[in-house]
């Protein structure tokens, strides 16, 4: 017979690890599974900015979202849980501050309304890793390098979920609820992703399994981005934006198809256009080459962790975090030394030595590709499918537009609500 438990979350980023906390919390035998291995459990939540948002002005915030034509039920409801956050992650023992981590928002009627914390104290680590550790101490199980492969109906409970695991195929049941938080779908993509490379879309074929409705995810991007070696994950050079004039020591780059200088938005906009239209600027990137100077290669890593608190999630993409010197990377054949017959054909005429980081478009994450209600249950073409749940960035209400510090500020409320609803039966719309 299979291991029961009241409610099985697969994912353990933010909103999955808040999600299985409060039902641990509300007394339910809660599983998690995440298909990472256990140091790199987390997903997007490691990298990103560790910042949300919310407001002071109910009113105001609503009339922000509804001026981004943000998808949900009720603007005003979900304003009010997003207001919550900050005081919720508090009350965990996770000191905010007012600030800004993260991309920027996007300029609209209400914006004014809004407002932006940060992660205070970034030496113990990201936000997802505090709240893991509280979910493991309220008696979350979590089985790591266990991917989700099924999920159906049995008549001894709700559902059943399948998971493979070192070679072994396994199934548990799920008496009151099933929660999705697997993240975005970008590993699954032809380009690279700086997301996790774990987001393979898993969410999407198990809901598919028992009739859920799918649709296309918004992707942010694309962007310029290293692609690690045999991973679909990329990483961002820090020489890479802000360049406003071809000169090699501050980094330069080039078009590797026919060797023209480029030039491309700063990345504070995550690609977002100022103004009231709120969509991404979507230009086609050839691929180019990043170009820099001995004494530029000398100043620092290519790549550098952002300050923010999630250094440990870009380390967690290929092992290690990128050498200081950039001479580990300059072993691998990752940068490269630019011989005469190369500076020629690229029309470079520095002198000195000059190196080459190759870079390619990536996507950032996708947001969304499950529908679901206010409460976040996964809608099939007959309307909710009872005690499937859908949180973070698979059913983000964002789709297309990656509002900054919209992720985390998602996944803390959208965790906390499926969880009142799957156990409480709480109508998010009036609590």
């Amino acid at each position: 017979m299979s291991e029961a438990f009241d409610v099985v979350v697969v994912g353990f980023g933010l909103a999955g690890a808040v999600a299985a906390l409060e039902a641990a919390r509300a007394g339910a035998r809660t599983l998690v599974l995440d298909a990472a291995p256990a140091d790199q459990v987390g997903g997007n939540s490691l990298v990103a900015g560790q910042g949300v948002f919310g407001s002071t002005d109910h009113n105001g915030l609503a009339r922000y979202l509804a001026a981004l034509r943000i998808r949900v039920a009720d603007r005003y409801s979900w304003a009010g849980h997003a207001m919550a956050v900050v005081p919720y992650l508090t009350s965990l023992g996770i000191p905010m501050a007012p600030g800004k981590a993260g991309g920027d928002f996007v300029e609209a009627p209400g914006s004014e309304a809004l407002r932006r914390w940060r992660l205070a104290d970034v030496r113990e680590g990201p936000i997802v890793r505090r709240v893991q550790k509280l979910a493991v101490a309220s008696g979350v199980r979590v089985r790591c390098d266990a991917r989700a492969i099924g999920l159906g109906h049995t008549d001894r409970s709700r559902f059943c979920v399948a998971y493979a695991q070192r070679g072994r195929r396994v199934t548990v049941d799920a008496r009151h609820a099933v929660v999705l938080a697997t993240g975005g779908q970008a590993a699954r993509r032809r380009r690279a992703s700086s997301g996790t490379p774990f987001a393979l879309g898993d969410a999407l074929k198990l809901a598919r399994q028992v009739g859920a409705r799918t649709f296309p995810a918004g992707c942010a991007g694309p962007f310029y981005g290293f692609r690690v070696p045999g991973t679909r994950s990329a990483l961002t050079p820090r020489h890479l934006y802000g360049l406003s004039t071809p000169e090699p020591r501050s980094g330069v780059l080039v078009s590797r198809t026919d060797a023209r200088r480029l030039r491309i938005p700063p990345p504070h906009l995550h690609g977002l256009t100022k103004g009231r239209s709120a969509r991404y600027v979507t230009a086609q990137l050839p691929p180019a080459l990043l170009v820099v100077d001995d004494e530029a290669l000398g100043g620092g890593p290519l790549v550098e962790p952002w300050p923010d608190g999630h250094a440990e999630g870009w380390a967690r993409r290929y092992g290690e975090a990128w050498s200081h010197t950039n001479d580990v990377e300059i072993g691998r054949g990752w940068v490269r030394g630019l011989g005469r017959e190369s500076r020629r054909r690229l029309n470079l005429s520095a002198r000195g030595e000059l190196f080459a980081l190759p870079l390619e478009p990536v996507v950032l994450n996708t947001l969304g590709g499950l529908r679901c209600d206010a409460a976040y249950r996964v809608l099939s073409g007959t309307g909710a499918i009872e005690g499937l749940y859908a949180v973070g960035e698979v059913s983000s209400v964002f789709g297309r537009l990656y509002q900054g510090s919209g992720n985390l500020t998602e996944c803390v409320l959208a965790g906390r609500i499926a969880v009142d609803s799957a156990l409480h039966g709480k109508d998010p719309r009036r609590s």
